[in-house]
């Protein structure tokens, strides 16, 4: 079974981009988000679906307990979480999670200091160029080095030490590392074209 989504908010990242989708089956459940990416759930993932009352993301929370995704996931649904659960639960869907204490995950899963330092270089690489009159090529170098932390950040297990917190996961904030990602990207080419018309 298909079910279109008209947005969702994949930890602190929302989509309202054209084909979000949900797939169902007795055994599975996939959310697929264009740029945010693919999230797979057994019934066993899943503990409920709950109305999203608060500000955060859609109105349908999905409580789940796989650690390498954001914990914070929702979805718009018209109806509900109750219409949401009855139609999954007509072609065989049923959640049977269970909720454990490694699941009270508080606070962002990366490092305050990693964000801090990543930022200070940045503006101090920005500020450099700014002096030496090579903004371009400083602002390009900047965003190079951004491009190649979010491409490697989930590779690296050496850069997950330095940047996550202890026992979080990569998973957590693939979203917004996509995101950053193909941002940085367009902004690269832009800049690199900018800086050959120049030269």
């Amino acid at each position: 079974m298909e079910i279109n989504i008209s947005a969702a908010r994949v930890g602190g990242v929302r989509s309202n981009f054209p084909g979000i989708k949900l797939y169902a089956s007795p055994d599975e459940l996939t959310m697929k988000v264009p740029l945010l990416g693919v999230y797979k759930f057994t019934p066993g993932d899943i503990i409920s679906f709950e109305d999203n009352k608060g500000l955060y993301g859609a109105n349908v929370f999905i409580n789940h307990n796989v650690l390498d995704y954001p914990q914070k996931i929702s979805l718009d649904y018209k109806g509900g979480a109750h219409a949401l659960a009855l139609l999954l639960n007509q072609h065989g869907f049923i959640p049977k999670g269970v909720a454990g204490a490694s699941l009270l995950r508080k606070g962002f899963p990366a490092r305050w200091s990693f964000i801090i330092t990543a930022v200070l270089l940045w503006n101090g690489m920005l500020i450099y160029g700014k002096l030496q009159n090579q903004f371009t090529l400083y602002s390009l170098i900047a965003i190079a080095a951004m491009l190649l932390i979010t491409a490697f950040l989930p590779r690296s297990a050496a850069l997950q030490k330095l940047a996550l917190k202890d026992g979080r996961r990569v998973g957590e904030i693939r979203p917004t590392l996509n995101l950053l990602k193909l941002v940085a990207a367009v902004i690269f080419v832009a800049s690199l074209f900018s800086l050959l018309l120049t030269r």
